[in-house]
């Protein structure tokens, strides 16, 4: 998981439809409770990238796994269009109809193949097909 989130409301979400034992790495913005209040810090300071938010860049997080079996991103944000633009042939995009996600990759070419969805239900199902 990569998001702009942050650490506990990625956590109770994942615990919540017990997808937490399918997922092998969360990367966002660390979260913790201080005095009552949560306190939110940046996930990183500093990556080269000029098309992402000062705090992450998913490319960065995507290259840390491997390039050798197809991968499937999801996303719906601006700050993701960034890694889907890395991704490459075998790689599939699933960008969610109705967000700016979407609305960019009709307006250009990309390596990957694009599979819009509104519903994750169409996510569970092709991926239940290549399984």
């Amino acid at each position: 998981v990569s998001s702009d989130a942050n650490a506990l409301f990625i956590e109770v979400l994942l615990k919540h439809y017990k997808l937490d034992d399918l997922v092998d790495g969360v990367h966002t913005n660390p979260a913790k409770w201080r005095d009552g209040k949560l306190h939110i810090t940046r996930y990183t300071d500093s990556h080269s990238c000029q098309k992402c938010p000062a705090n992450m860049c998913k490319t960065d997080i995507l290259s840390l796994y491997p390039t050798s079996t197809p991968r499937f991103y999801t996303g719906d944000g601006s700050n993701d269009l960034c890694p889907v633009l890395s991704l490459c042939e075998r790689d599939t995009a699933w960008p969610r109809i109705g967000f700016s996600l979407c609305k960019k990759l009709r307006e250009r070419d990309v390596k990957c193949t694009v599979r819009e969805w509104k519903n994750a239900v169409a996510i569970v199902e092709k991926l239940e097909e290549l399984c």
